[in-house]
């Protein structure tokens, strides 16, 4: 039997741990358990994230050790809206 090349191993490695495959199960948990919160009242800005989606991001935040100014850089690529 031929031994597996280096990148074959790297891929399956590494494909696993894709940021945004990561935060799509942190969405689909935070979903299962319910709204982590709600906007109280009427007045001031409407969310442009889900609640759900602003905990995910969270909790990425603090796994990869970012600021919050990373993370509103990477909130245009992981959702598609910059926060």
């Amino acid at each position: 039997m031929k031994k597996e090349g280096y990148w074959k191993k790297y891929n399956k490695k590494f494909s696993d741990f894709d940021v945004k495959k990561i935060l799509k199960f942190l969405i689909e948990l935070a979903d299962e358990i319910g709204e982590p919160f709600e906007k109280k009242s009427t007045r001031g800005r409407s969310f442009k994230l889900s609640p759900t989606q602003y905990v995910a991001l969270y909790i990425l935040m603090v796994f990869f050790d970012m600021s919050l100014r990373d993370l509103e850089l990477w909130s245009k690529v992981l959702v598609g809206e910059h926060i």
